[in-house]
């Protein structure tokens, strides 16, 4: 389900060069699309055919991850040898091999959920030390980065995880040490870096707070939440404007420009809406939303059921 949608997606997104104004923008991102498409396809193969087993694909996931930390710890080192401190102007150059930091904090977190999934395939002792260590590893340099959208993820992440808990404690009848024990490869790293960065970082005469960074997010006033609440407007009246086949798949790095014209300062154009669903539906008008909208809902329902059991299990 996971494939075809996104096989709908990608067709749609096809048609919507058409409508486009800058045709090249458009092969560029049908381009990426392409890749994203040909891995789930690759992925999806393997798995139906059991050609391969998931914990090989979760041992490929943490080989590529502990790459990745060792382009951040070592951009860390760089800092510290610099510097002799860190503060928040410096969190955007630990992002390892991507292009920036909310990109590499989205990278890391997805890859610390899924390597988080190997102790629960494998009962070999020494693997399961290198998940926690790399776990542990990872979670720090997402404190050190930041992102407001992965620190707000962790507190939901954290909320998921009690609420489930609390459900198989009082409607399951099962044990609270059972649950964390079960649980324990992801949250022993993450309360440990959570607790190493306040002690290393913030209390280091740091400006970076995690406390005031997610609260950021509700105030007004900031530079950055008050651009993205820009961004959104713009692309809610170009869907009122343009809602069927939108203005072309690539194509909002041109026409932001239109609508962020007054506010531009220093030729700094607005690449993106900074909210996926919002750009899609900018772009690709209501023939690519609803299948991308589709993609998203299968993985919920997947991940919805796996809780359920999770929930009966003892």
């Amino acid at each position: 389900k996971l494939f075809i949608t996104f096989f709908y997606f990608f067709l749609a997104s096809i048609l919507t060069v058409i409508v486009a104004i800058n045709k090249i923008e458009s092969l560029v991102r049908i381009t990426d699309f392409y890749c994203v498409l040909s891995s789930l396809f690759i992925i999806s193969y393997f798995t139906y055919y059991r050609l391969i087993r998931p914990l090989t694909l979760l041992k490929i996931v943490l080989i590529s991850l502990i790459f990745d930390l060792l382009g951040s710890y070592f951009q860390v080192y760089q800092i510290y040898e610099f510097n002799q401190s860190f503060s928040i102007k410096n969190a955007g150059d630990v992002k390892s091999f991507y292009p920036n930091k909310n990109i590499a904090s989205f990278v890391y977190m997805t890859k610390v959920l899924l390597i988080s999934l190997i102790p629960f395939q494998t009962k070999n002792k020494l693997l399961r030390i290198i998940v926690v260590i790399t776990a542990f590893l990872t979670l720090s340099i997402i404190f050190i980065l930041s992102t407001r959208a992965m620190l707000i993820l962790i507190l939901l992440i954290i909320a998921l995880i009690l609420i489930l808990s609390l459900v198989k404690v009082f409607l399951y009848k099962h044990s609270v040490l059972k649950i964390i024990l079960k649980l324990k490869h992801f949250l022993i790293p993450l309360f440990l870096s959570f607790i190493m960065f306040n002690i290393i970082v913030v209390e280091n005469e740091s400006d970076i707070n995690v406390n005031d960074r997610v609260g950021s997010v509700f105030n007004e006033t900031d530079e950055s939440v008050a651009n993205r609440t820009r961004f959104y407007l713009s692309a809610l009246s170009q869907i009122k404007s343009t809602p069927v086949l939108g203005i072309g798949v690539g194509n909002w790095r041109i026409k932001g420009i239109q609508w962020d014209k007054e506010f531009m300062y220093s030729y700094v154009v607005p690449y993106n809406v900074h909210n996926d669903f919002l750009e899609v539906f900018a772009e690709t008008g209501v023939i690519g939303f609803i299948p991308f909208v589709m993609f998203f809902y299968f993985i919920f329902i997947k991940i919805y059921k796996k809780s359920m059991l999770f929930l009966k299990e003892d």
